[in-house]
């Protein structure tokens, strides 16, 4: 009797776990542990079954010997039928109200997160479902806070997605660059092993040589979320065209810039980058420009010579003494002052030519495989690419609980 007592004891030991598990939502180990003490009442029981038997043979053989005659045998067979009737009612039906139990919760446990957890916004990763706002709109639980990231996952320029993510894409005349030559569908999402996780965003830029025949690319969001923190984005700078011959000026920007030109507090920061110089310029340089307003000159700038074609991570910290960008981790330019920003800026991509200095057909790509933003938080390039990896783990392809201005 004292096995079937330990065999209740493990049973209710595992009931404890199930519902500890059900109640903390402690690690699955748990589980594990009410797995092997279930299975273990069971054979326990059965043990002490057998044992049971065993010592009522005994019992039975010995009164036979003792008392050679059939009474023995006979008290013996109802005393074993007693002892049967007394363990064989309470201690079953314990163990069968403990499994059915422990199996139940267990299984709730199983399923429960995945309702719990499910979040009805999740799915305006690819624009919201009618009658939701945007992802924008709320701060999603799984999410960081005061977060900006988005590696691409659309798929073409006109993607209810991209608009419903919040992002624009640019139509309208003006400069810079061939002014009134801004099109939509030089914009592109193609599959690219080199980038993480195969696909990339293409801004194309192509001309013939003349104003009509000219196109440029941008992209911008359309909140200006972004003010003091970190930005950074990785992107494929291009020094030859895909097509056609070489030598233009060409200029590959990533940039926050406010969302007005005319604003008292307009703030820009811009990385530009002209693979055959520009502007009097000759040979590869990267600008880092720092604007206090949209007037020429108003600014603080620095470049650094030389190519950088390919893969680059770019990054711009801003508090509130000072800005710095950099390239790949190396810090190339510090401006501080009054051309540290003064008002929350979108986030933008274009790719344009700066002149048109010959005829014929040209066509050059520039992709951005992420861009990331923290806000009041500066980061290493380590921290953002540890973040962005986490993303790209958990298949986010696009977050935004910036506060937007």
């Amino acid at each position: 009797m004292n096995s079937l007592k330990g065999a209740g004891v493990i049973g209710v030991l595992g009931l404890i776990a199930v519902a500890v598990k059900f109640a903390a939502d402690v690690p699955y180990l748990v589980f594990i542990v009410t797995a092997i003490l279930m299975v273990a009442a069971v054979f326990v029981y059965l043990a002490s079954r057998k044992r049971n038997r065993q010592d009522l043979e005994t019992a039975e053989l010995s009164g036979i010997t003792r008392m050679l005659g059939l009474d023995g045998i006979s008290e013996a067979r109802r005393g074993r039928g007693t002892r049967r009737r007394g363990g064989s009612v309470f201690v079953p039906a314990l163990l069968v109200v403990l499994l059915v139990a422990g199996v139940g919760l267990t299984g709730w446990n199983l399923v429960r997160p995945e309702f719990e957890g499910a979040d009805p916004d999740s799915a305006s990763v690819n624009g919201p479902l009618p009658g939701q706002r945007s992802t924008k709109d709320k701060k999603l639980p799984r999410h960081p806070d005061d977060t900006f990231f988005d590696n691409f996952h659309y798929r073409a320029h006109n993607d209810p997605a991209l608009a419903a993510n919040g992002w624009q894409v640019r139509t309208e005349g003006g400069g810079p660059g061939i002014a009134d030559s801004w099109t939509a569908d030089t914009l592109s999402f193609p599959v690219d092993k080199s980038a993480k996780g195969g696909k990339a965003l293409q801004l194309q830029a192509s001309t013939d040589g003349t104003k009509a025949g000219t196109r440029q690319t941008e992209l911008f969001t359309t909140e200006s979320g972004f003010f003091r923190g970190t930005v950074a984005a990785r992107v494929f700078f291009t020094d030859k065209p895909v097509t056609g011959r070489d030598g233009d000026h060409l200029n590959q920007a990533f940039c926050t810039i406010s969302p007005l030109h005319n604003s008292a507090d307009y703030s820009e920061l811009d990385f530009e980058y002209q693979p055959n110089g520009g502007w009097g310029a000759v040979g590869s340089k990267i600008d880092m420009v720092s604007w206090r307003s949209s007037t020429p000159g108003d600014r603080a700038t620095d470049d650094y010579r030389g190519s950088l074609a390919g893969w680059r991570t770019l990054m711009i910290t801003v508090t509130d003494q000072k800005v710095t960008y950099s390239v790949d981790g190396r810090a190339l330019f510090i401006s501080t002052g009054k051309t540290v920003p003064r008002e929350p800026m979108r986030l933008m991509f274009n790719t344009w030519f700066i002149d048109l200095p010959f005829k014929g057909g040209r066509t050059y790509n520039m992709r951005i495989n992420w861009v990331y933003a923290k806000a009041n938080k500066v980061m290493s390039v380590a921290q953002v690419q540890k973040e962005v990896d986490q993303f790209y783990t958990k298949g986010d392809h696009h977050i935004d609980t910036l506060t937007p201005s």
